[in-house]
């Protein structure tokens, strides 16, 4: 029921900012016996990393798919947006290790907010092979980082 719950809580947090996973995540921390059950934090971690990127990927889309409305297309369709919208296009898609650099640290660390990563992913199309693999693995790693922390100080 845990991983179901985690994996609930994950992914609407990751839409809707106002549900923060990672006080979840916290309270739940203190219910757990870290140092007995090490597995137990990876396995909830990356329960949480998979519902976060499915609900990112979410905003990705919608991004992606925003790029092809009138409306869009009339905003980019010259003047200075057009020349930022292109500039950006162009580092992101000359530079993978540089796309996955920024989305790596902003799953870890949440600078920039990975909420606005994912849109501009989409916007500029970063591969899903590479926003995938790299928010899940981030985000996994996040969510560890506090499980393991939380439920080592609660431990003691």
């Amino acid at each position: 029921m845990l991983l179901v719950s985690t994996f609930a809580v994950a992914a609407v947090s990751a839409i809707v900012p106002l549900v923060n996973i990672e006080v979840y995540l916290g309270v739940v921390a203190t219910q757990l016996d870290v140092t007995a059950h090490p597995a137990r934090l990876v396995v909830l971690a990356a329960t949480a990393g998979v519902a976060q990127t499915l609900g990112k990927l979410c905003w990705y889309l919608l991004a992606a798919r925003s790029m092809e409305s009138r409306w869009v297309q009339h905003k980019l369709s010259a003047g200075p947006r057009r020349h930022r919208f292109d500039v950006w296009h162009a580092r992101i898609v000359g530079r993978p290790w540089l796309s996955a650099g920024v989305l790596a640290v902003s799953a870890v660390v949440g600078l920039p907010p990975l909420l606005i990563l994912s849109v501009v992913a989409g916007s500029v199309r970063v591969p899903l092979v590479l926003f995938v693999p790299t928010v899940v693995l981030g985000r996994t790693v996040r969510f560890w980082a506090i499980l393991a922390g939380v439920g080592a100080a609660f431990d003691g």
